[in-house]
């Protein structure tokens, strides 16, 4: 349970100094403060209901990991090519990695997706 907690934190610790480093005005703290809203959320669901209802920790690990399409035009302005590059790689790594996390019948499947 301990490593699908840290999920939440390393979506949050990811995204902040993103959002503070290319969006920081208003709009971007109240991004920055509802992201992590959901973060504690999802940190305390899993707390609660630890692995009765995996689809929601996982829906909200996509949710939180792909927000930024939101808010993507305010923080690619400033952003260089290998910045913007990584980042979009990233989400696309984790993304294809929860393919293999809910393919059980894959071996090593949550190694795999971990790995992503």
């Amino acid at each position: 349970m301990a490593d699908h907690i840290s999920i939440f934190i390393l979506i949050g610790c990811t995204y902040t100094p993103f959002i503070l480093f290319y969006y920081h005005t208003e709009p971007g703290i109240k991004f920055l403060t509802l992201h992590w809203s959901i973060i504690i959320f999802g940190i305390l669901f899993k707390l609660i209901f630890k692995t009765k209802y995996e689809i929601v920790s996982l829906g909200l690990y996509l949710i939180l990991g792909w927000m930024v399409v939101f808010i993507f035009n305010e923080i690619s302005n400033g952003m260089s090519f290998p910045v913007f590059f990584w980042l979009i790689a990233g989400g696309l790594s984790y993304t294809i990695g929860v393919y293999f996390y809910v393919r059980t019948r894959i071996q090593w499947h949550h190694a795999i997706w971990h790995i992503l």
